[in-house]
């Protein structure tokens, strides 16, 4: 702490976590936008499984003052996009690792968004591993319907079972 006659404030040798949040998220979209820049197609960036862990986890976990939420609410606005182009990235790079966890991360978000969902399946089916594919299919299923009476669209059931070739 540091303090004078008017103010008291963190020291500059204090870490923040909302600041490192928000310095680990413009490191990613950063990393995000050079990679539609074709001299610069690497996947080398922030992107491990530790630094997208890093880049999702909750500002002050079990703080519930207005000023928290509304700034875990600002992150949230932040990760989810940037979530959604890293899972799809590393997916069509065949990085399926790193894809899942982007996607993982996402459904631990919202159990319930289709579009995280979809994706997650989609890393599932390209990997080849049709079983995985069923079983989020199957979770998500079950979630939805227990929690808002629906059931996923056909195309998300499609993608989880293919229809045997004939």
């Amino acid at each position: 702490m540091r303090t004078d006659a008017q103010y008291l404030c963190l020291d500059a040798a204090v870490s923040c976590d909302l600041h490192e949040l928000r310095v680990e998220a413009e490191a990613w979209q950063q990393w995000a936008a050079d990679r539609r820049q074709p001299q610069r197609r690497r996947l080398d960036g922030p992107g491990t499984a530790v630094h997208l862990h890093e880049l999702c986890r909750d500002l002050l976990p079990g703080w519930y003052d207005d000023w928290v939420l509304a700034e875990r609410d600002a992150l949230q606005r932040i990760r989810v996009p940037l979530l959604r182009h890293l899972a799809r990235t590393y997916k069509e790079a065949g990085e399926y690792g790193n894809a899942l966890q982007a996607a993982l991360h996402l459904v631990d978000m919202d159990p319930l968004d289709e579009q995280a969902q979809d994706m997650l399946i989609r890393i599932h089916v390209a990997e080849g591993n049709l079983v995985e594919a069923r079983r989020a299919y199957t979770a998500y299923h079950s979630r939805l319907t227990a929690e808002l009476g629906m059931t996923p669209p056909a195309a998300l059931r499609r993608l989880a079972y293919p229809p045997a070739n004939e």
